[in-house]
């Protein structure tokens, strides 16, 4: 299995404990050492793609912050990442 992964996944960026720091050691951790194949993602996303995948109140809001809005950038770049890799049908990324 691959696993699309990018170092500032380890940023805490809300007080939300699902954000907690620690969230993203703990699996890491739980795979490495398995048949996993950790893929870097390389490039952020695009303003255009970025807005194209979440809630235009949820992209407004993390424009109001660069760091927010480069860290938001990164999950829809693993999304296509997934589809080019063929680690998700391209078809359950419209869903």
């Amino acid at each position: 299995m691959k696993v699309i992964f990018h170092h500032r996944f380890y940023d805490v960026y809300t007080a939300d404990p699902a954000a907690a720091r620690g969230r993203m050691e703990s699996m890491v951790s739980a795979l490495e050492g398995q048949e996993y194949d950790f893929i870097g993602t390389t490039e952020p996303a695009t303003e255009r793609i970025w807005n194209g995948f979440t809630a235009e109140r949820t992209f407004n809001r993390s424009r109001a912050s660069r760091w927010s809005y480069e860290l938001g950038c990164l999950a829809p770049a693993g999304a296509i990442l997934a589809a080019e890799t063929r680690l998700l049908p391209v078809n359950r990324l419209l869903v």
